[in-house]
């Protein structure tokens, strides 16, 4: 069949499964769901019978050698569905009704391994990584229940489950149920039994259901003082009608007629599909049907008909009906959802939806230009979905779906849809900054992590993973036409077309749908899987070409972007990497630049450097080592340190130039400013700091009152007069890296770390200052090396104290702990903490020793001491020629490099791996700018004589 054909066959089925009353629904069946089901007795004529046995049958027979039931793709689903499992072999076992003399004679095997399974699982249960739908509520009743029923359960976070389930619970009136208003914990009224008279709910039920969930349903009709014929009615419709087909079995939702409808033909229609292609009868049947609901509902829907409306199914049913050229207005979705800044998928919403706002970000610009201007309302789920992007560490995540590329599919094709809008002239008092400073950068980064993570078989996801890999695609074929992403299409083009080939080699079974979106337990989705994959295979590949508007924005110079890659392409780190990849690395971080050009001068005056030769690379230190590994941490981070890179040139050259040049015969005054200026700073009681340079204006007042750049002559008590102005500098500094958020945030140990090393790091600049001044007062040579006449003690010493220091590692290490941290040590143990220190020593030694083989002849001429000027390096007293000197130093950093790999595997064994991650990284970046003064010295030279 043509995808056109299959295409007409997938919406053949929504409208022939179409039932007048109930709906439709593909959603797979949940053993969660099922058990209560199961659970449900009638008595009829004084005689009590399961009114569902099929349904008991099914647990029996989906019940696994372990003693549990399937995980189909998270933890909590095999928790979900053994504990309600486990609670219908209880009842079935205590109350065999008409089954007595068929139950199973392993029924107490079954039992004791399923109770067994299920201690294992809730004691390695991480509680707080944990996304599904109602899990707070429904697992404590389901302890409660088990409990009743002889089985107990205690485990290492139970007591973060019971505070997760008293927070939602007290901002939760369980008296509202019996008022006449449609709310989310109708879909899971059996979190409530116990809590609730479920006699004074009746009035919620739509077509028997409890808001679509045959588990609500199941446990109203268990609990309710009087029989509901229609509810029984709607359980068996499930069960003969749902993807079951009469087995037992019964699905988390259903119907889910409107989410089927909508998801369906946006992602079609978004695809290439025509509506002549799909069937124009079909699709004007599915459009009366949503239409229908969108006007009775009046401009709010939910995932069916009448069953409590939410902004996801909402914005999904404003873009589809725009598609299908029915006008459809985003003012309802607005005035019901809309929030300080983001939108609401629903009034009691723990946690907002990163995917719930790009589809109404898509809903909004679909609705135009016939909808009123909601510039305002578009700029607001823009600014939530880059800023959520950018403070995500590692793959995006979603609360309504596994796959990271899910919602950044979602988001590639509403940001996409935005910036064409833009670039057409409309919206045009939307924000230009936004647009450049974040969304041109959040959708590169999509595009490039979406082909980093593709797999050598063409796919993404799992092994043989249909679904994600056709969210892949998509993304690749909406991304394609960045304009500043050209030298990649190349590369775009193979990536989709292998994920085609990988598509095209399963076996595309139509009933073969995949555990990815998330309710109360995983589901797949038929229809929807089968959708996505149709079209995948079928968008387009053609490019759109941009205007003025749009390529105006950005500025990358690509003739750069070629010399780097061949620069980059030398060094041992990244030797191996393609070369699209270092190219993308590249842009990434020439997006970064603008940002950080608006900062650059800030902290520390530039007016006495010579051009800053190392700007240009510092974005690349950060995406490059980012990227080379997959670790992904969030652009907030990366632009934090990048910051923070450019700050440690910064210091180094002032403490240099400046500092140097007026200190040199009084290095304790320096000493004494940087020590004054730690005593005064208290991190916890700075009530005005800030972590962003954008406003250090506010952050000087915060210090003194004033701008304290601005010193007009004013002194700092116990200091003379031209004291002034470095201590004001230093103090900036100081107080930026210290009050930043994450940091004031972060433990006592982190902070205390922090602390201690960046007082060591200016420290060692006055050290180092002396040294350099002794240094000078030798007669030194420009054409060979000349030896240190008086050092302070050895090689050793110096390069592992003073020298390393000097490098700014160890105190950008502890800032790093401080930023992972999140109020707790980042390196839990003494054995963690001690290793750490050591790694870290011999990072931060790696790097002086290779920058100092790369600044040789800089020293030279600015007659700075040089790890080469130590007498070690000397033969019987004479300089050896630079080469073998080189030679020399290049081993004893090789045998660091050694160490710190060492130490790194020590690490590995007691620290988890989001922390090895980020260490590796750190690790990366730190070397990379070893690597590149091997091949190139980038700091800017200091004018000496105007900086006196």
């Amino acid at each position: 069949m043509t995808l056109e054909e299959k295409a007409g066959q997938l919406l053949r089925r929504l409208t022939d499964g179409y039932h007048q009353t109930y709906g439709v629904g593909s959603m797979t069946c949940a053993i969660y769901d099922t058990a209560w089901v199961a659970m449900v007795a009638k008595t009829v004529n004084g005689r009590t019978q399961w009114l569902f046995p099929d349904s008991f049958r099914h647990l029996l027979d989906h019940q696994l050698p372990n003693g549990g039931w399937e995980s189909y793709a998270s933890e909590v689903d095999g928790i979900l569905n053994t504990m309600a499992a486990l609670l219908a072999l209880c009842k079935h076992v205590a109350n065999p009704y008409q089954l007595a003399g068929q139950m199973p004679p392993d029924m107490a095997s079954r039992l004791s391994r399923a109770t067994e399974f299920l201690r294992a699982q809730l004691q390695q249960w991480d509680v707080g990584s944990t996304v599904h739908v109602g899990f707070e509520i429904l697992i404590p009743t389901l302890l409660d229940l088990l409990e009743e029923a002889g089985i107990t359960f205690d485990f290492k976070q139970r007591h973060l489950l019971m505070a997760i389930r008293d927070i939602k619970m007290s901002k939760f009136n369980v008296s509202v149920l019996y008022k006449n208003i449609s709310m989310t914990a109708l879909h899971s009224l059996e979190a409530f039994i116990g809590k609730i008279d479920f006699d004074r709910v009746s009035h919620h039920t739509v077509s028997g259901s409890m808001m679509g969930s045959p588990s609500s349903t199941a446990a109203y009709l268990i609990h309710r003082s009087t029989w509901d014929e229609e509810s029984e009615a709607y359980l068996w419709h499930v069960i003969t009608a749902g993807e079951g087909r009469g087995n037992g079995g019964v699905p988390s939702a259903f119907p889910s007629t409107l989410f089927e409808i909508t998801w369906v033909l946006s992602t079609l229609l978004e695809s290439g599909f025509t509506r002549e292609a799909l069937g124009i009868d079909r699709l004007e049947l599915l459009a009366d049907i949503l239409e229908t609901s969108f006007v009775a509902e009046k401009g709010i829907i939910g995932f069916a008909p009448l069953v409590g409306a939410d902004v996801d199914d909402t914005a999904k049913a404003i873009t589809t009906l725009n598609l299908l050229g029915r006008v459809a207005s985003p003012k309802n979705m607005i005035e019901e959802y809309e929030a300080h800044d983001h939108f609401k998928t629903y009034a009691s919403e723990r946690n907002p939806s990163f995917s719930a706002n790009c589809n109404v970000l898509s809903a909004l610009l679909h609705a135009l230009p016939n909808s009123d201007d909601y510039t305002a309302q578009i700029e607001k789920a823009t600014r939530f979905l880059c800023n959520y992007w950018w403070e995500t560490n590692g793959q995006i995540k979603d609360k309504w779906n596994l796959s990271p590329h899910y919602p950044t599919l979602l988001m590639a094709q509403a940001f996409m849809r935005l910036v064409t809008i833009w670039d057409q002239g409309l919206l045009p008092t939307f924000s230009e900054q936004l647009l450049k400073d974040k969304v041109l950068l959040v959708l590169f980064q999509a595009l490039t992590r979406v082909l980093q993570t593709q797999n050598t078989s063409g796919s993404w996801g799992n092994h043989q993973s249909r679904e994600p890999t056709a969210y892949a695609i998509l993304v690749l074929t909406t991304l394609q036409s960045l304009p500043f992403a050209y030298p990649l299409r190349p590369h775009i083009t193979s990536a989709i077309e292998k994920g085609r080939a990988s598509l095209r080699s399963v076996d595309n079974d139509i009933l073969k749908p995949e555990y990815l979106w998330i309710e109360k337990v995983t589901y797949g989705s038929v229809a929807l899987s089968n959708a996505y994959v149709l079209a995948s295979l079928k968008a387009p590949s053609s490019l759109y070409e941009f205007g003025y508007r749009l390529r105006g924005l950005t500025s990358i110079p690509m003739k750069n972007v070629t010399k780097f890659t061949k620069f980059y392409a030398q060094i041992p780190l990244y030797a191996g990497v393609a070369e699209w990849q270092l190219q993308a690395s590249l842009i990434e971080g020439y997006l970064f630049l603008p940002q950080l050009k608006r900062v650059n001068r800030d902290i520390f005056p530039r007016s006495d450097m010579e051009e800053d030769k190392y700007f240009e690379y510092i974005p690349f230190t950060w995406t490059g080592a980012n990227n080379l590994e997959g670790t992904f941490l969030g652009a907030n981070f990366l632009y934090e340190m990048m910051i923070i890179s450019f700050l440690n040139y910064q210091a180094d050259e002032y403490m240099e130039a400046v500092v140097g040049g007026r200190f040199s015969d009084s290095p304790d005054t320096i000493r004494d400013i940087i020590k004054r200026i730690f005593e005064e700073f208290n991190v916890r009681d700075l009530s005005n700091g800030h972590g962003s340079l954008q406003n250090v204006n506010d952050l000087d007042k915060s210090l003194n009152g004033t701008n304290s750049r601005e010193t007009n002559g004013a002194k700092v008590p116990g200091f003379a007069a031209d004291c002034a102005d470095v201590y004001k500098t230093l103090q900036r500094f100081v107080t930026y890296v210290l009050s930043h958020p994450r940091v004031r945030s972060s433990s006592a140990y982190d902070q205390r770390r922090l602390r201690h090393e960046l007082k060591v790091f200016l420290l060692a600049h006055v050290d180092q200052i002396e040294d350099n001044n002794r240094f000078s007062k030798q007669e030194i040579s420009h054409n060979s090396n000349t030896l240190f006449e008086t050092p302070r003690g050895s090689f050793f010493d110096w390069v592992r104290t003073t020298s390393s220091d000097h490098t700014s590692c160890p105190y950008s290490f502890a800032l790093v702990a401080c930023l992972f941290g999140s109020g707790q040590d980042f390196f839990k143990t003494v054995e963690a903490k001690y290793i750490a220190q050591d790694m870290c020593r011999h990072l931060a030694t790696m790097c002086r020793m290779y920058n100092d083989y790369g600044s040789l002849m800089r020293d030279r001429l600015e007659k700075n001491l040089n790890s080469f000027n130590f007498p070690e390096f000397g033969s019987g007293g004479k300089a050896e020629a630079d080469e073998r000197l080189k030679e020399r130093l290049f081993g004893l950093a090789q045998y660091e490099r050694k160490c710190l790999e060492m130490s790194l595997g020590e690490l590995q064994k007691v620290s988890s791996d989001e922390t090895i991650k980020i260490l590796k990284m750190f690790c990366n970046v730190t070397d990379t700018y070893g690597q590149i003064y091997v091949l190139k010295d980038i700091a800017s030279r200091m004018t000496k004589d105007s900086a006196v």
